[in-house]
């Protein structure tokens, strides 16, 4: 939340945004990444936007930027199959939104060694499940009917120019799909 706002104080031109950042600070936990709130554990979703945050402001949280895409790293698993938990299915929103907000960082690699951690080998395991998982025969996602599963993956194919034939053919289905209320 805090970083959310942040992040929409620093777009409105003139309006005070440190008091957010140095709460966002203090709201660090030890693995580097930040919760709902303070002393929530860590979460993907929660650490991107505090890192996306510090990224779009720069400023003197920037020390902490490494520390939030280390912990988001080291929750993206080989084969890029996120899950909200352990016994979870992947979900195609929660990798869908890493990727996305990855995006400014992808130059990156975090850590030290023999622990440094290449942001765009983390992307690439994302895009390497969503091109998997994508059924070109049906124009689908496997396991999901959600329009929104696939506009995400779509946007973030498109974002990274990769799928381009597959990106066209899926937004193509979604605009028909769309109903006329809306």
């Amino acid at each position: 939340e805090k970083a959310i706002k942040a992040r929409l104080m620093y777009g409105i031109s003139g309006q005070p945004y440190q008091n957010y950042l140095n709460d966002l600070a203090l709201s660090k936990n030890e693995d580097g990444g930040y919760g709902l709130l303070p002393g929530y554990p860590s979460d993907v979703l929660t650490t991107l936007d505090a890192a996306l945050a510090m990224y779009v402001i720069g400023t003197s949280t920037q020390n902490l930027l490494p520390q939030a895409l280390y912990y988001i790293s080291n929750q993206i698993p080989a084969n890029g199959a996120m899950k909200y938990s352990s016994e979870g299915d992947p979900s195609y929103y929660l990798i869908n939104r890493t990727a996305q907000y990855l995006y400014p960082f992808r130059k990156l690699a975090v850590g030290s060694s023999p622990n440094l951690i290449s942001i765009q080998n983390k992307i690439d395991a994302l895009l390497s499940y969503l091109s998997s998982q994508y059924d070109s025969a049906n124009n689908k996602l496997f396991g999901t009917d959600d329009i929104i599963d696939e506009l995400m993956t779509a946007q973030t194919w498109q974002i990274y120019e990769q799928q381009n034939a597959n990106t066209i053919s899926l937004k193509s289905k979604l605009v028909m799909l769309q109903n006329g209320d809306g």
